[in-house]
């Protein structure tokens, strides 16, 4: 029986791995709220994530990385202060926003030329820690609403939301362990040298 849990909860991380990479919009349970991605580099990815939620395309995605090494391979050098900062911190439920290095995808990086990333403590879907895993690379996540409309909370409302809709991925079974937080997470940019600014407390 467990062996075939196991087999089961691996070929759904396959599944959605392989939506994500065909450019399919993914339905997960992130740390704090249900979540949409989409792969960063896919330009049909982006497109549908856009039009199903209405969203202004100028308007850059936080994004969910499961080791501090994957938000660095995309920010611009750091100081040691500041490195020093993002370890106490994280993990937790605060999002870090610092300038975006040239190997940053664009969908991803806002008009400033910053780029915001989050490492969580909690996963309510320990599945979604190995899809990122897998990916080695930073996993968009955007609330489950249209744009200017309040998020849902509800993982089963989130899924009635994105099932009717073409090209997308919902996860055939999510054990969802412990309470996910029902409010957006904190978000901080951080400079260079250390100094944090908190933009949502």
């Amino acid at each position: 029986m467990e062996q075939s849990l196991l087999q089961a909860d691996h070929a759904e991380i396959v599944r959605h791995i392989e939506s994500w990479q065909q450019g399919k919009v993914c339905l997960h349970q992130s740390d704090t709220l249900p979540g949409l991605s989409f792969s960063p580099t896919h330009l049909q990815g982006i497109l549908r994530l856009t039009a199903l939620k209405g969203r202004d395309p100028n308007k850059p995605c936080l994004s969910l990385v499961s080791r501090i090494d994957m938000a660095v391979q995309w920010w611009e050098p750091l100081s040691t202060q500041a490195l020093a900062k993002i370890e106490e911190i994280w993990p937790s439920a605060t999002s870090i926003i610092c300038k975006a290095n040239s190997e940053a995808p664009p969908s991803l990086v806002s008009a400033q030329g910053e780029i915001g990333f989050r490492f969580p403590a909690h996963w309510p879907d320990p599945q979604l820690k190995q899809i990122i895993d897998q990916l080695g690379q930073p996993y968009p996540s955007t609330s489950v609403n249209k744009s200017g409309e309040p998020a849902i909370t509800d993982f089963n409302q989130a899924k009635a939301f994105i099932t009717t809709q073409a090209d997308t991925y919902v996860p055939a079974n999510v054990n969802i362990q412990g309470t996910p937080a029902t409010q957006p997470s904190k978000i901080i940019r951080l400079s260079p040298d250390g100094t944090i600014e908190v933009l949502r407390p």
